[in-house]
């Protein structure tokens, strides 16, 4: 994630923080941006007084799936974790749209999610989605919606 060192983060959906944090912690030069709703992101400032790194953190308090709001942009490197799968298709499309746009030149899109249908044996899957039936066509319409690296600033 730090090579190269990124200077701008954008946690969407950082809940109370453990990535974020972890960042700040890595790199005294990074400042972190997190959306998500407000109570988790006044746990999450807790948090951060507590660990003494709130000074480069920045909090957003967004309805993820109001897609009227677009995120903020100029960011090296927006960050989605184990959240995308809660939504329905169009939602995960424009989720990450919005990503994509939040991105400076240059920028990287990453996303960690579980896939429960790629899972070794049928018990590892059905542990990974929780006892849902899941499948993932959505990303393959993500893909085509958008590419993990920014190249301009259109």
């Amino acid at each position: 994630m730090f090579a190269p060192r990124p200077k701008k983060l954008l946690d969407v959906g950082g809940n109370t923080g453990k990535w974020a944090l972890h960042c700040l912690a890595q790199d005294p030069d990074v400042e972190v941006t997190v959306l998500d709703h407000p109570g988790q992101l006044q746990q999450l400032q807790k948090n951060a007084v507590a660990a003494g790194l709130a000074a480069r953190l920045r909090t957003v308090p967004i309805d993820l799936l109001d897609h009227t709001r677009a995120f903020p942009t100029g960011f090296d490197v927006v960050w989605m974790s184990q959240f995308l799968d809660c939504f329905a298709e169009p939602d995960i499309v424009r989720l990450l749209e919005r990503g994509r746009a939040a991105l400076a030149p240059g920028g990287r899109l990453c996303v960690m999610e579980a896939f429960p249908d790629r899972q070794p044996n049928e018990v590892a899957g059905l542990s990974a989605s929780q006892g849902r039936a899941c499948t993932f066509p959505a990303w393959r319409t993500a893909r085509a919606a958008c590419t993990t690296r920014r190249t301009s600033s259109t």
